[in-house]
């Protein structure tokens, strides 16, 4: 495992976790997209989509916004640039969660 997985896998979990919290009990799934924006200002734009039938909005909770900071900055001091990420969170037929998480990088 290299220093930069071990370094950001608890903080990929910790955000999955809170966007379990942020999600309404009626989603069976979400998901979170993040857009690096590379200003230093507002460095990514964050948006939460539900089933597509939901017309309920959700958006992301202070913690959940600190931890998504924490990555980019994380990911900065092991010199991954990544451009974007989405995380994916599904409810089980068991009642567990699971999550995905997918990197998205410039060409």
């Amino acid at each position: 495992m290299t220093a930069y997985t071990e370094a950001i896998a608890p903080v990929d979990r910790a955000i999955a976790e809170e966007l379990i919290q942020e999600t309404p009990e009626t989603w069976p799934e979400a998901t979170l997209s993040v857009v690096s924006t590379r200003d230093e200002t507002t460095p990514i734009q964050v948006e939460i989509r539900g089933p597509e039938e939901s017309t309920e909005r959700v958006g992301a909770g202070p913690y959940l916004c600190e931890l998504l900071i924490k990555h980019y900055d994380v990911s900065r001091q092991h010199g991954v640039n990544w451009s974007g990420l989405t995380y994916a969170i599904s409810l089980t037929e068991e009642g567990d969660w699971r999550y995905r998480v997918h990197y998205h990088y410039e060409q």
